[in-house]
């Protein structure tokens, strides 16, 4: 979606107003969610399967950005929105080393979420088998070519939409066996 350059007037937050003006044009995923709350682990609960699914998806994605300093987690009518993945698959900054990247562990350990006990088991049961390489090359396609092009060791877009695929497909796999969440009680984790 296009976010026009003139939206941030009637937001009364300096710093949310700074955020809408830094980012007119080309937006993707973006939707205003009108008296949502940020998440707070000691007023909001979160159960065992949905907080696994949750911690799963960002050691899928390599999301270094969910701790307790920051949850980046809003709440809206009861139901746990994820936001701002800006620190995820820091692999595609330095593709050379993309592969080796994506094949590391993740520490959950400091996971907002981590307190809530994340069967991530579970999750990867259910989740792991949705990850297609099918799957993974529409949502690839979906990202504007604009965003991609001129990637620096690539000779063109196809190739680096390929390359995120190659490097979330074998992820998706296994990563549960590779999440620490240490001293959290999570079922499925290394301790």
């Amino acid at each position: 979606m296009s976010w026009p350059a003139g939206s941030a007037c009637g937001e009364p937050d300096e710093r949310v107003q700074a955020l809408l003006k830094a980012s007119g044009g080309l937006n993707l995923g973006m939707e205003f969610l009108s008296g949502a709350l940020g998440f707070d682990p000691l007023a909001h609960r979160v159960d065992p399967a949905e907080a696994g699914r949750v911690v799963w998806f960002d050691a899928l994605i390599n999301n270094v950005d969910r701790s307790w300093r920051n949850p980046n987690l809003l709440v809206w009518h009861g139901d746990l929105w994820l936001i701002d993945h800006g620190a995820s698959m820091i692999w595609h900054h330095n593709w050379r080393t993309a592969q080796t990247a994506a094949a590391k562990p993740y520490d959950a350990s400091d996971h907002v979420l981590a307190p809530f006990g994340p069967d991530v088991t579970a999750a990867a049961a259910a989740l792991a088998p949705l990850v297609t390489e099918e799957l993974l090359t529409e949502v690839v396609a979906e990202v504007p070519a604009e965003w991609l092009a001129d990637e620096p060791g690539f000779d063109g877009v196809a190739d680096v939409r390929r390359a995120y695929v190659t490097a979330l497909l074998p992820r998706a796999k296994t990563i549960h066996e590779r999440i620490t969440l240490r001293g959290t009680g999570a079922k499925g984790a290394t301790k």
